[in-house]
């Protein structure tokens, strides 16, 4: 029997892999040949493993590496439109921006068709009554008038018809027109007229027309040719001369 000292049987350890499996190795281990081609088996297959990893990180890199630098290569077809999301609340309206500089004058447009005519204005007031011209020129004598019947005239009459006055302070071609009549069965064989006023202002009235109305009456009328006095009228006072014949 062999005697084995206690040094001997002390055991130690040793790592053969990742998993820390520990073996125990005696000095006076019977087959110490088996347990080192074990040891050496254990560390080439770590190493294998380690070798691999490696390798297929690196392809890994690679092929991240390819997508990152060509993405369009190994892009996928696009997916649909989602649906449209709803509207959001109206922001806050902006400040107002500054005014911008006034544009150019546009091209004048087209004549605008012709306004309804307006109505027609209140009539004013009637104006004073302006002086009187200058007489005119006295016209050409008419012809002689058709011969009148004859008879006998036994006696004529003088007839004055009513006097006639102008307003107060009458202005320049103011008329004034008056008429005498004779009584019943006589004729009117000739008439006129007396106008008159005032003072020095008589020379500023004349006797403007002097003609017969009807077969016994007269008319005379007068006119005023200038300014009279304050207060002062034109007066009229007509006259016809009557006949009468036989039988009257």
């Amino acid at each position: 029997m062999k005697v084995v000292n206690a040094q001997d049987v002390q055991p130690h350890f040793e790592d053969i892999g990742d998993t820390q499996q520990f073996r125990e190795i005696r000095r006076n281990d019977p087959e110490p040949g088996r347990v080192a081609a074990e040891h050496g088996s254990d560390r080439l297959v770590l190493w294998g493993l380690v070798v691999a990893i490696v390798l297929a990180a690196g392809a890994l890199g690679v092929g991240i590496l390819s997508l990152l630098s060509s993405p369009d290569a190994v892009a996928g077809p696009q997916g649909p439109s989602g649906l449209q999301g709803a509207t959001g609340p109206q922001g806050v309206q902006g400040v107002a921006g500054p005014q911008g500089a006034q544009g150019p004058v546009g091209p004048a447009g087209p004549k605008g068709a012709t306004g309804a005519t307006g109505a027609t204005g209140a009539t004013g007031l009637t104006g004073k009554q302006g002086p009187a011209g200058p007489t005119g020129a006295v016209g050409p004598r008419g012809p002689a008038g058709a011969t009148g019947a004859s008879g006998t005239v036994v006696a004529s009459t003088p007839v004055s018809g009513a006097t006639v006055q102008s307003a107060t302070d009458p202005v320049v071609g103011t008329t004034v027109t008056a008429t005498a009549t004779c009584p019943q069965g006589d004729v009117a064989l000739g008439g006129g007229a007396q106008v008159s006023a005032p003072g020095a202002s008589d020379k500023n009235v004349a006797l403007r027309s002097s003609y017969p109305t009807t077969s016994n009456g007269w008319r005379a009328v007068g006119s005023v040719l200038g300014p009279l006095g304050t207060g002062e009228q034109m007066t009229v006072r007509p006259y016809v001369l009557c006949g009468r014949g036989p039988h009257s």
